[in-house]
């Protein structure tokens, strides 16, 4: 599998360069002062290095092995320069399939390098008029282009205005930035889209979105009609903020052998003192709850987002209408306890309508009887009514559920602590995983939070005594080995392997974060001792299957 991507000149050949050539297009070079578009890839070298590291996690050292044996049947010993990194830059025309790409392979020796096309079927005739131009055509025909020598390389474009010319051609110090040292980078410069292309795709993506205000849900109300009309009206203001306002769109892969490290970052860059950059310097805000994540944790996920003034009004009548219709149907079935049902429901209600979602969920351990501790945090408006409605609330239950319940059982600091006997009554599987201690919870001014399992209460006072602080949009962050005893009974493979793989590692991470500031970031992250972990467990079930 691994060498499928090594004849390089045939798949490079065929990325984007299926048509016949395109129109002049008058700028090569953007007015950012780069390509609207660029690819870089690190060398084959590097690439191929990269595969052997991973070909050892997987126990398939051989394989790796044979890579470079297939490279030479592939390139060639003196055709491609295997030092070099390989790129792709273009111009993007107003309507998109006019586009003019150029790829750039590092080459060693010319006629070498013909000769390896030839090899590969591809038919190369130099041009009449211009002996360093040459045309080529590649799958009985179907495949046309042209290429250029410069500067170590071969350029291969589907315009020939890209490579007639060799001015217009692109040094390798305007394509590769040593700063950018990732296996895999892809840059849309969004601000040298042209203009007309950007009208095409936002007239389509409206109709689209028209066509879904028209579709009636089954048992759609008026209220609710509105709510999706402005969430797809929404959509369509930050599709038009991001096609004028943003500046460069980038995705990178990266595989750090040092670090030990598999990663993909996305990022979106805005136009200077552009509504989208306010948008996204306002998404970084401060968390009540994101402060409350500990160190040992099997899981810590945070959410702090804010939605759109225009959303927070649409929101308002859908949750006034959705909590009505929750107090009719519990006082219609006549089930639960429909008053303090009613109570709740309307206290978190300016809660709901503020449109802020800020919490936090971390499950700690395990301990050495193999218990967690789980505890939430959820921001809230008026904690203290929130508590004063709850304590009413208790006085609405019956008698044995009263019994369950101390208010006021302890007290941190200045908050009250409310213990719950409930865990008994949970499931096996929950008892398994948090044992038969009481539930917490405590209501502060800005924040409600509860927990349950080993320690809680000392984990519930580190989350009273943490402060606000700067948090990303969304943060994901697991430990493998912390989290697989979770799946020990249902997936005994999965705890065997992180056992085997994680005894003497900490290199068990896995993370997403979503994050806003200067520039919105996306990166997904995993360390190589987890990708061992995924293909021994996958082992381990294989195995298992087989006997």
């Amino acid at each position: 599998m691994l060498a499928r991507f090594v004849p390089l000149v045939t798949l490079f050949t065929l990325i984007g360069l299926v048509a016949e050539p395109r129109p002049v297009l008058q700028a090569q070079q953007g007015g950012s002062g780069g390509p609207p578009l660029l690819v870089r890839i690190r060398s084959i070298d590097s690439l191929v290095t990269d595969a052997k590291w991973l070909a050892k996690l997987a126990g398939e050292e051989e394989s790796g092995a044979q890579l470079e044996g297939l490279l030479q049947t592939f390139i060639g010993d003196k055709a491609i320069d295997t030092k070099k990194p390989i790129g792709l830059y273009g111009a993007i025309g107003p309507n998109g399939l006019d586009s003019s790409l150029v790829v750039m392979v590092p080459i060693i020796q010319q006629k070498e390098f013909l000769k390896l096309l030839d090899q590969h079927n591809v038919a190369v005739t130099p041009d009449k008029q211009d002996a360093g131009l040459h045309g080529y055509t590649a799958g009985d025909g179907a495949v046309k282009g042209f290429l250029r020598f410069a500067n170590g390389y071969a350029y291969i474009t589907n315009d020939k205005a890209a490579t007639v010319d060799a001015k217009r051609i692109l040094g390798p110090s305007a394509v590769f930035d040593p700063k950018d040292q990732a296996a895999v980078s892809v840059v849309l410069r969004i601000g040298d889209v042209p203009k007309q292309l950007k009208e095409t795709f936002l007239t389509k993506f409206k109709e689209e979105l028209d066509k879904a205000k028209e579709q009636k849900a089954e048992n759609e109300t008026p209220v609710q009609a509105k709510l999706k009309v402005a969430m797809l009206d929404g959509f369509l203001q930050q599709a038009r903020s991001l096609l004028n306002d943003g500046n460069e769109l980038a995705l990178r892969f990266d595989i750090d052998r040092k670090a030990g490290e598999l990663s993909a970052d996305l990022s979106l860059s805005s136009q200077p003192k552009s509504k989208l950059e306010a948008t996204i310097a306002g998404l970084q805000a401060k968390s009540v709850t994101a402060g409350t994540v500990g160190s040992d944790s099997a899981i810590n996920f945070t959410v702090n987002v804010s939605l759109s003034e225009g959303l927070k009004k649409a929101f308002g009548p859908a949750i006034d209408e959705g909590i009505a219709a929750a107090i009719k149907e519990q006082q219609e079935r006549k089930t639960g306890n429909p008053e303090a049902a009613e109570k709740f429901l309307k206290v978190l209600t300016p809660t709901l309508k503020a449109g802020e979602l800020d919490f936090a969920v971390t499950m700690r351990g395990p301990n050495a009887a193999n218990k967690y501790a789980l505890l939430a945090g959820m921001k809230v408006r008026d904690g203290l009514a929130v508590e004063n409605a709850f304590r009413d609330i208790v006085k609405l239950l019956k008698p044995e559920e009263q019994a369950k319940i101390k208010l006021d059982a302890e007290k941190i600091g200045t908050v009250n602590v409310h213990r719950f006997e409930v865990t008994r009554d949970f499931d096996k599987r929950a008892r398994d995983m948090f044992g038969e201690g009481p539930l917490f919870i405590a209501v502060k001014p800005e924040a409600v939070y509860f927990t349950v399992g080993d320690n809680a209460l000392d984990v519930l006072k580190e989350a009273l005594a943490a402060q606000p602080t700067s948090a990303s949009i969304v943060q994901l962050e697991m430990s493998l080995r912390r989290f697989v005893a979770l799946l020990a009974a249902e997936q005994p493979e999965a705890a065997k392997a992180a056992e085997q793989v994680f005894k003497n590692s900490d290199g068990d991470k896995v993370r997403m974060v979503l994050q806003g500031g200067k520039s919105l970031k996306a990166r997904f992250s995993m360390q190589a001792d987890v990708v061992r972990f995924f293909i021994e467990a996958g082992k381990l079930k294989k195995d298992g299957a087989d006997k």
